[in-house]
C-alpha cells in the first residue's frame, strides 16, 4: 500500500509540470504538506535581463533554509546569475536533499543572492520542475512559513512557504485535476463494463 501511494505521489507532482505555464515573466515556487510528505512546486518563466551571469555548474534538488537554497528539478548543469537582492535565509534549517524530482532544474541561492536556471536557457521560456521530501514535514525541514522574494531589474523569483499552488487544495491527499478525475471516471465505468460482463457469462 506504501508503494502504491508513493507512486500516487510521484504522478501528482509530475502532472503538476503539465499544467500550463503563465505567459507572464516571473517563477514562483510552492513548498507546502501533502500526504505525509513536503512537496515544492514552481512553474513561470525568467527574464535574465539586469542579472549577471556568474559561470555555471552541476547540482541536484535539495533545501537548505537556512542558507535561503532551494533546488528543484532533475539533477544536472546549470547557469548562474547573480546581482540580485532579497532574503538570506527562509528559516533555521540545515540542507536536506529530496527524495525525488522532476523537470527543469531551476533554483535560488539566497545566501549568495543568486539564482540559477539549465545551461542552454533562453531568457522568457516556460520553467516548470518539483521536488519532493517523503515523510517529514516543513517544520521538520526549519522552513519558517511566508512569501519570500528576489528581484533583480528584469524580474522576479518568488517562494511561498506552506501553501499549495492555486488550484490545488491543501488536503492529506492530493487533489486531482479536471482531467484527473476524468481519468478516474473513465477507469472506474470500465471496470465496472467488465464486471457486468464476468457476471454475464
Amino acid at each position: 500500500m506504501k508503494a502504491l501511494y508513493s507512486i500516487f505521489i510521484a504522478a501528482v507532482a509530475g502532472a503538476a509540470l503539465l499544467l500550463p505555464v503563465s505567459a507572464e515573466a516571473a517563477y514562483t515556487a510552492y513548498i507546502y504538506e501533502s500526504g505525509g510528505n513536503v512537496v515544492a512546486s514552481g512553474s513561470g518563466s525568467l527574464n535574465l535581463a539586469g542579472a549577471v551571469a556568474a559561470g555555471g555548474g552541476a547540482t541536484v534538488a535539495f533545501v537548505a533554509p537556512s542558507s535561503g537554497l532551494l533546488h528543484t528539478g532533475t539533477a544536472g548543469a546549470v547557469a548562474l546569475y547573480n546581482n540580485i537582492v532579497g532574503p538570506a535565509a527562509f528559516g533555521p534549517g540545515p540542507i536536506a536533499p529530496a527524495s525525488s524530482s522532476a523537470g527543469h532544474l531551476v533554483g535560488i541561492r539566497g545566501v549568495l543572492a543568486e539564482f540559477f536556471v539549465p545551461v542552454g536557457y533562453v531568457s522568457g521560456a516556460p520553467l516548470a520542475s518539483s521536488a519532493v521530501w517523503n515523510a517529514t514535514t516543513i517544520a521538520a525541514l526549519g522552513i519558517t512559513p511566508g512569501t519570500y522574494v528576489w528581484t533583480w531589474a528584469g524580474d522576479t523569483f518568488t517562494v511561498n512557504v506552506g501553501v499549495p499552488p492555486p488550484g490545488l487544495a491543501p488536503a492529506s491527499v492530493p487533489a486531482l485535476s479536471g482531467w484527473g478525475l476524468g481519468a478516474l471516471a473513465l477507469l472506474l465505468m470500465l471496470i465496472a463494463r467488465g464486471s457486468v460482463r464476468a457476471r454475464r457469462r
